[in-house]
């Protein structure tokens, strides 16, 4: 199963590039539903300030009535008092008049009070309106680049999708499940490298031995830790070459031939015909 690593290894790279196009999407996806959201509050925002102004407007329009009524009443009064004799009577009248004259400047006070919020109010519903129409008309331009970069994700996507289905038939079913078992639950990453006897997945240290087998019979084997495929890249593979003869230490100086090995060439010396006899055990010569 070993020739399926390449192309599984091209798989993961398309796999990849699949989860990258639908994080896109879905990042666009969410940038402009947050985007419509904020434009809503700040329509709302709008709507507020226009009701508190209307509901002041109103506030202020039944105070100017009700002052006009007082003062109608105001006007009334004297004409009576000037009407009245002197006496219990004119006084009741100029109390009367007291007590309207309170209630008018009360509601005058209330008034001013009004119209003062109502201006302010006024101001705050304007910036509210500049700002939504300043921030619809950012949407708007979001709204036209996100089309367009979702529509060249999106024929990524399809593009990408055609070619895994094309990579993923011949691969057996159950290495096929096991890889895809993998990359869902290992972040997007089933198969790595085998670098310095460390699992490039986990950077978990492997046994020497397991390493050492798969460089010189290289085959689909999972890391025992993080349970990905592991495969050792061709340019650390390692040459795993004969032991070197006994003729030559490593100082470079000849050492001395064992007896047994001197009795061999001398027996290999009278052999008729010069024939040589291979040793069984190739480690020996």
């Amino acid at each position: 199963m070993i020739e399926t690593l390449p192309r599984l290894l091209v798989l993961q790279a398309c796999d990849q590039r699949i989860q990258q196009a639908i994080h896109v999407l879905d990042t666009l996806q969410q940038s402009l539903a947050a985007v419509k959201e904020e434009e809503q509050v700040k329509v709302q925002a709008v709507r507020a300030w226009q009701e508190k102004v209307t509901e002041s407007e109103k506030a202020r329009d039944h105070l100017t009535l009700q002052i006009e009524q007082v003062k109608e009443q105001v006007r009334g009064k004297r004409g009576a008092l000037r009407r009245c004799r002197a006496g219990q009577q004119e006084e009741t009248i100029q109390g009367e008049i007291a007590v309207l004259e309170a209630s008018k400047a009360a509601l005058e006070e209330e008034l001013h009070a009004v119209t003062a919020q109502i201006a302010q109010d006024v101001e705050a519903f304007h910036q509210a309106e500049e700002l939504a129409v300043a921030h619809h008309a950012h949407v708007l331009s979001l709204t036209s680049t996100a089309v367009d970069q979702r529509a060249a994700v999106e024929e990524e996507l399809r593009a990408a999708q055609d070619e895994r289905t094309v990579l993923a038939t011949g691969i057996d079913t159950f290495l096929l499940q096991e890889y895809e078992r993998i990359f869902a639950r290992r972040g997007g990453v089933a198969i790595v490298a085998l670098t310095n006897e460390t699992c490039q997945g986990c950077h978990m240290h492997l046994p020497p031995q397991m390493c050492l087998e798969l460089q010189r019979h290289p085959r689909l084997t999972f890391c025992p830790h993080c349970h990905r495929i592991l495969f050792v890249p061709l340019e650390t593979n390692l040459h795993v070459m004969e032991p070197p003869s006994v003729r030559n230490s490593t100082e470079g100086h000849h050492a001395r031939q064992p007896r047994q090995q001197a009795k061999r060439k001398a027996r290999i010396a009278k052999e008729p015909d010069g024939a040589v006899i291979s040793p069984a055990n190739p480690a020996q010569v």
